[in-house]
C-alpha cells in the first residue's frame, strides 16, 4: 500500500504526457488549425477530467472528449451570440450560408441552432477523421410553456469517428450535448414529428438552408419562417437579452455515453 501514491503520481505524469502526444497528433487532422489556440479557456477546464478518476482515463477518451469539446468551445468564439435589430432578424434569420455566418462572426442569441450547426459542419468536414457527417433537420412538437405543443424546427449534427457514432446538439441557450450515440433532442418535453438526415457531401458551405433543402429534399417555402421571425421580433427586448447574458455567462457541455457522464462549464 505504501507504493500506491507513487503509482498514482507516475500514472498522472503519463496521462499528461500522452494527452499532449495525442493532442498534437489529433491537431494534424484539422487543416484549418481550429484546435491550435492554446489560450482557449477550455484547456484549463478540461484538465479537471484528470481530477475525477485516474483509473477511468483512457487515451481514446482523450481523443473523443478533449478535442471535440475544444472544437465546440471554438465554435462559441467563432460565432458570437448578439442581439440583432428587427430588420436584421428579417434579413438574416435562417437565410445565411455557413461561410457568411463564419465571416460575419455572429448570430442572433435566440434560436441559434441552425447557424451554430451549419458553421460547425464546416469545421468538422475539414477533418479526415470525421466520417458520415450529417446535418440533421428535425421537426419537433414542443410542450414547454413558451411553445405549448406547437411544432418547431431544430437542427443538430451526427458523425462517426472510427465507426463510432457521435452527435452534437446546441439544444438550449448555451447548453450543448455531446453524445456517444445517435442523435436525440436533448431538450426536455419535446416529441419528434420527423427527422431528416442530410449528408454533408451533398451541399457546401456556400449554401444557405433554402439551397440545402432544395438540393436534397424539396422546395422550401420561406413563408414557413414568417411566424418564427415574428415571434423573435416580439421577444427581442433589451430586458430579454440582458437576462440571456446573465443566465448564459458560460457554455455548458453535457458529455454522455463515454466511460463517465460529465457536465462542464466554460467561460
Amino acid at each position: 500500500m505504501a507504493c500506491f501514491p507513487y503509482y498514482i503520481d507516475i500514472f498522472t505524469v503519463c496521462c499528461f504526457v500522452m494527452r499532449d502526444f495525442w493532442n498534437s497528433s489529433w491537431n494534424a487532422y484539422w487543416e484549418t488549425g481550429h484546435l491550435k489556440d492554446s489560450s482557449s479557456p477550455t484547456d484549463s477546464s478540461i484538465l479537471k477530467l484528470l481530477e475525477l478518476d485516474y483509473e477511468k482515463i483512457k487515451m481514446l477518451y482523450w481523443i473523443e472528449v478533449y478535442d471535440l469539446v475544444k472544437l465546440i468551445d471554438r465554435q462559441f468564439h467563432l460565432v458570437k451570440k448578439v442581439r440583432w435589430t428587427d430588420q436584421q432578424i428579417s434579413e438574416k434569420f435562417a437565410q445565411r450560408s455557413a461561410h457568411q455566418i463564419l465571416e460575419e462572426g455572429h448570430t442572433f442569441y435566440m434560436n441559434p441552432c441552425l447557424d451554430f450547426t451549419m458553421s460547425m459542419v464546416e469545421q468538422l468536414r475539414s477533418s479526415d477523421k470525421i466520417q458520415n457527417l450529417h446535418f440533421l433537420f428535425e421537426l419537433a412538437r414542443d410542450y414547454n410553456p413558451e411553445y405549448a405543443g406547437k411544432e418547431v424546427p431544430h437542427f443538430a449534427l451526427q458523425f462517426e469517428i472510427d465507426s463510432q457514432i457521435y452527435s452534437i446538439d446546441f439544444f438550449s441557450g448555451n447548453n450543448v450535448a455531446l453524445r456517444k450515440w445517435p442523435y436525440e433532442y436533448a431538450k426536455q418535453n419535446v416529441e419528434r414529428v420527423f427527422l431528416l438526415p442530410i449528408n454533408a457531401t451533398l451541399f457546401s458551405g456556400s449554401d444557405d438552408f433554402t439551397a440545402i433543402a432544395e438540393k436534397v429534399w424539396m422546395h422550401f417555402d420561406k413563408s414557413f419562417l414568417i411566424p418564427q421571425i415574428k415571434k423573435l421580433q416580439s421577444d427581442n427586448s433589451v430586458e430579454n437579452f440582458e437576462n440571456f447574458k446573465h443566465v448564459n455567462q458560460h457554455f455548458s457541455c453535457q458529455i454522455k455515453g463515454f466511460d463517465e457522464d460529465n457536465y462542464f462549464d466554460f467561460s
